[in-house]
């Protein structure tokens, strides 16, 4: 079978919650988020639950303030790991 994908991460800008549709089937999923800037492998980072609907994942709680880049990270039924497009927020 195809490896799951999952699309495009969207915010919603007003209350600050991220989704992404997905094909496959994903167990779980979690969207990992950094405040900090400089040279990447220097900066901490934090996570975020997220709810696993059909074809659809949608964060627990807003990201928060100040947050420079977030990722979803997730896991399939095969245990593969699964990972969005890493997006940066410009400053």
């Amino acid at each position: 079978p195809p490896r799951s994908r999952v699309a495009t991460l969207t915010r919603l800008r007003n209350i600050g919650l991220v989704h992404a549709k997905y094909k496959g089937k994903l167990k779980n999923a979690s969207l990992g988020f950094t405040t900090s800037s400089g040279i990447w492998k220097d900066r901490k980072w934090g996570k975020l639950a997220c709810s696993v609907g059909k074809e659809e994942v949608i964060a627990r709680t807003p990201l928060p303030a100040g947050t420079t880049a977030y990722i979803l990270n997730a896991y399939d039924n095969r245990d593969d790991l699964v990972n969005s497009d890493l997006v940066v927020i410009a400053q």
